[in-house]
């Protein structure tokens, strides 16, 4: 009897939540996560800009309407845009899955930086992604005006981070 036990116990341990088993608290949790990204110019989406940086998704309010863009860091390398993050809030849809923002306030800004952000066509796409071992995790696509770079947009994109080190990308 203490067999069938332990041998229940073990299998039932085992088991795992797939995403779709998580209840969100909070609406927008949805679109929350660790991404690892490439920057692309608009005008030239065939040349990446910024190779794989890490951007985080969040929402710290509980509710459907608001997600929180930050990028420590994620652009750095391009040209009048290097050496500091953006934090800014955008409108959300959780159960669409978008987010935008028009002329953001980029909280983490300092003075000469990009005091304000637009997110234009943000989208999380469930289980679109591809790590880099090739497993199945979400997708995230958006499109950024910095206001230092009037009439230049940028493609953010990329999937999301797995937690498996052997899908850890080389982030500079």
């Amino acid at each position: 009897m203490a067999l069938v036990l332990v041998a229940a116990t073990a299998i039932t341990s085992c088991e795992k939540a797939g995403s779709g088993d998580i209840e969100y608290i909070a609406p927008a949790g949805k679109l929350a996560g660790e991404w690892f990204v490439t920057v692309k110019d608009k005008a030239a989406p065939a040349v990446i800009v910024v190779n794989y940086r890490q951007i985080s998704t969040f929402n710290s309010a509980n509710s459907g309407n608001e997600l929180w863009i930050q990028a420590s860091g994620a652009t750095t390398g391009l040209t009048g845009l290097s050496s500091y993050g953006v934090k800014v809030r955008t409108t959300a849809d959780a159960n669409a899955l978008t987010f935008s923002a028009k002329n953001g306030a980029n909280i983490l800004t300092t003075a000469g930086l990009a005091p304000t952000v637009n997110v234009l066509s943000g989208k999380v796409f469930k289980g679109a992604g591809k790590s880099l071992t090739g497993a199945t995790v979400d997708s995230i696509y958006m499109e950024v005006e910095y206001s230092t770079k009037a009439g230049k947009t940028y493609i953010i994109s990329g999937h999301q981070r797995s937690g498996f080190p052997a899908d850890q990308p080389a982030v500079k």
